[in-house]
């Protein structure tokens, strides 16, 4: 019976035995860890899922706490979850730590992350349809815009496609207006092997033009006046085109003895023998125009004698003399 017990006893010692080795058998030894995709090039602007494999000494998938980090946030950032988003071109290092209790691996990639290429996309003429007069110039400038509408740089190509209307410098987009009618303005813009081109159409007026104040004349010209008398002046304003223009008058006298002259109406009064120059001075907008005449002032004849024929005439009630000045 002793026999029997202690073998139950010894049977018991060994399955708890091999219970013990069958776990530490199992606990991992060893861990690796592998990234998916390797080496991986990026398009800027885009994002990429990394994976990462965890095997214990046996080959086997393990769980582990997974940590990522890129060594160029530049170029590029990775979250926790692995997943890459890239910046701007060039190279970052891709590095996953993998840990299991107290073993811990790491593995690493290179990412390669290449710009975006810009392509030419638009090209705008400003200003859009404008109408000049002939014998001007017009500024045309062009915008070029890539496929993110930003700015890009392009070669430009001016063209007038009516050359009689107006012409257009190749290069600096500068037209110049020669005569009236419409011409379309094209700009052609290069990047690369890419071409776009724009449209706007101009039309040449005939140049509107302005009047200007050119010649006044007086009206009468070298009078002459009785002292005491009056005499007023009229003035004709007339613009680059003969035509009627107006304008503001100021009169004035050069001898106010002899005359003086309303500065507003013209009027001019008499008042003792001589000479005086009257003057007109018209103004319209910045121009001012003068014309002159002499004005001649005569004494009042003044009756000094008179002389009765027959003389020592005897004249009764109700007749009449005739006397001579």
């Amino acid at each position: 019976m002793v026999n029997i017990k202690y073998a139950k006893g010894f049977a018991l010692l060994l399955l708890i035995l091999s219970l013990v080795y069958v776990a530490i058998a199992a606990m991992p030894t060893a861990i690796t860890v592998s990234i998916l995709p390797l080496d991986p090039t990026i398009v800027a602007g885009t994002t990429q899922q990394f994976i990462a494999t965890t095997l214990d000494q046996n080959g086997t998938p393990i769980s582990a706490t997974l940590s990522w980090s890129s060594s160029n946030t530049i170029v590029g950032t990775i979250n926790s979850a692995g997943l890459f988003t890239a910046s701007t071109g060039g190279t970052t290092t891709i590095t996953v730590t993998a840990a299991n209790g107290t073993l811990t691996k790491t593995a690493s990639t290179t990412a390669t992350v290449t710009a975006v290429q810009k392509v030419l996309t638009t090209v705008t003429i400003s200003p859009l349809n404008p109408t000049i007069d002939a014998g001007s110039t017009q500024q045309f400038t062009a915008t070029t815009l890539d496929q993110n509408n930003a700015p890009m740089g392009a070669t430009l190509s001016w063209g007038s496609s009516n050359t009689t209307v107006g012409s257009i410098n190749s290069a600096s987009g500068s037209f110049i207006a020669s005569n009236t009618g419409s011409t379309t303005i094209t700009v052609t813009a290069t990047n690369g092997t890419v071409t776009k081109t724009a449209s706007t159409t101009v039309t040449v007026t005939t140049v509107q033009q302005q009047n200007v104040l050119t010649t006044v004349t007086i009206s009468p010209i070298n009078p002459s006046i009785v002292a005491g008398n009056t005499q007023s002046f009229t003035a004709t304003t007339r613009d680059q085109n003969n035509a009627a223009i107006g304008a503001t008058l100021s009169w004035a006298s050069s001898n106010t003895t002899v005359g003086s002259i309303n500065s507003a109406s013209g009027s001019f009064t008499a008042s003792t023998a001589g000479t005086t120059t009257i003057t007109v001075t018209a103004t319209n907008g910045t121009v001012t125009k003068t014309a002159s005449t002499t004005v001649t002032v005569t004494s009042a004849n003044l009756i000094t004698s008179v002389m009765i024929s027959p003389a020592n005439s005897i004249c009764s009630c109700g007749q009449y003399i005739v006397i001579y000045c």
